[in-house]
């Protein structure tokens, strides 16, 4: 039978709430590290009747060296420049030694260093190194669900994480011509690894990592409900799904004192999950989808590298002092069309974007500048594209194959993923 219209505005005001919990909160601080979580809505299955249970595993292996994605303007056209650099170069072209050791103290050791390098203005070339490295990840994830009521499941998941970063090379663009560029290789670049080392608090950009760890645990209510068409010629099922739930901070947190060492979570924040979707089927065949998901954090305070200078460049930030970090808003955007090809046998294709506004960082330390230090192009927007195939098969058992190319994007990295989910009810 039809929709009555009371079940026509249930549907419509299930509708309103899902686009005005995804437009209206301040979210997540998740590295933009473009594997799927373990929430991803193309590998949600519901419980099926007559079992109460699911457990899932996700595991996605990336195909190739991770590349980043940068934009940067051009001085003379100001226009914006998108390009695929290697990933030491997503936030800056390069790095500068004279600019890392400004805006620091007089009195202070690096004070007096920018003294002696007075006469050595940064003309682009002089103290600039391009740093380059290889990235390689994997991401495996499991979810456990429960089904409270027929439409009301709690879902619990942990991801997992292995990143290694290998093959750091600085190539030092430093020219042999005047004087300014010799006293610049003397105290700066010759014995460039020790000289950031004993500056910066023991920072360690010299050498790669290679580190296996947990992510951010996940506890989430999930509501799924199917409205049938019985009545209708072409669309025989409207399903709706509304969720909400709780990011904790078990992940692996960013390591200030290695180089490029990102978190994998949230780096310490606990935060809120928003969500919801629509699913269409037509014919019994054709499925189409939209979800949206959200993540506000509520913040975390510890040291951090902060930029103490205007022209300080992310990856040698020789400060580090105690900050509050509060996160910008990230939204997640999901369409999906798949088509049935045999019984439980699915041919799927979506797109996924992400979108996260810049972050802002506040100083417990009143040496340095709030506003110098939220210009860190670490901290500014970032937004990822992805396109994804998948061949799924239902039934008891649901099994996924898939392969996820980015594309475009900004400030972010660029992860070639393959992979397989399965999931068993029980």
């Amino acid at each position: 039978m039809k929709f009555s219209k009371l079940a026509n505005l249930k549907i419509f005001n299930l509708i309103l709430i899902i686009i005005l919990l995804n437009t209206a909160k301040n979210s997540a601080n998740i590295a933009p590290l473009d594997f799927f979580l373990p929430d991803d809505p193309n590998f949600v299955v519901p419980i099926k009747r007559g079992y109460k249970f699911q457990f899932e595993s996700l595991n996605q292996f990336g195909v190739q060296d991770i590349d980043a994605r940068r934009d940067i303007i051009n001085p003379i056209s100001e226009k914006t420049i998108k390009e695929t650099v290697n990933v030491l170069q997503m936030w800056d072209v390069n790095q500068s030694t004279l600019d890392m050791i400004r805006g620091f103290s007089p009195n202070s050791t690096i004070g007096q260093l920018a003294a002696k390098l007075n006469m050595a203005n940064d003309d682009g070339i002089r103290g600039h190194m391009v740093p380059t490295a290889d990235l390689k990840g994997q991401a495996f994830s499991w979810r456990a669900r429960f089904k409270i009521r027929n439409s009301l499941s709690l879902n619990v998941s942990l991801p997992f994480y292995h990143f290694r970063l290998s093959n750091v090379v600085w190539q030092d663009l430093t020219q042999s011509d005047t004087a300014a560029d010799l006293l610049t290789k003397q105290y700066l670049t010759d014995d460039f690894f020790a000289t950031v080392a004993e500056l910066g608090q023991g920072l360690n950009v010299k050498d790669g990592w290679n580190r296996l760890n947990i992510g951010d645990t996940m506890v989430e209510l999930r509501w799924d409900q199917d409205f049938p068409q019985p009545t209708n010629p072409r669309l025989k099922n409207v399903a709706l799904s509304l969720r909400s739930g709780l990011t904790l901070p078990t992940g692996l947190r960013q390591d200030e004192n290695l180089l490029f060492a990102f978190p994998y979570g949230n780096d310490g924040a606990t935060g809120i999950t928003f969500g919801g979707g629509i699913d269409l089927n037509w014919f019994h065949i054709f499925h189409g989808n939209i979800n949206v998901d959200f993540l506000e954090l509520f913040g975390s305070s510890r040291d951090r590298r902060i930029k103490v200078f205007p022209d300080q460049t992310s990856l040698i930030f020789l400060e580090k002092t105690y900050t509050r970090l509060k996160p910008g808003l990230t939204q997640r955007y999901n369409l999906g069309l798949s088509a049935k090809i045999y019984q439980g046998l699915n041919f799927g294709i979506a797109y996924e974007h992400m979108k996260h506004n810049r972050d802002t960082i506040a100083l417990y330390n009143n040496s340095f500048s709030n506003e110098v230090a939220n210009t860190a192009s670490c901290l500014q927007d970032w937004t990822t594209h992805n396109f994804i195939l998948k061949i799924a098969y239902y039934g008891r058992s649901n099994f996924h194959l898939f392969y996820k190319h980015p594309f475009n994007g900004r400030r972010t990295l660029l992860n070639s993923v393959a992979g397989f989910e399965f999931s068993v009810d029980f």
